[in-house]
């Protein structure tokens, strides 16, 4: 997601860097949110970056990833 988002070059620096900072407090799973803003803000660019690009997203196969 944060390769996606950042790296689409949609959004300007402060809102990339807003981003990049929301989505490195949510992955930190040690110290876990329980403030909505950080969700709704990565969502909103979720969104926007689903608008600005329609087609479907390919996924690869991450044989390294666990549930």
């Amino acid at each position: 997601m944060h390769e996606k988002l950042t790296g689409s070059g949609l959004f300007d620096a402060e809102t990339s860097q807003q981003l990049i900072a929301d989505l490195g407090r949510l992955g930190d799973f040690e110290h876990p949110l329980v403030d909505d803003e950080p969700f709704d803000r990565v969502t909103y660019r979720v969104i926007d970056w689903c608008r600005a690009h329609p087609e479907p997203a390919q996924h690869e196969h991450n044989p390294d990833l666990r549930r």
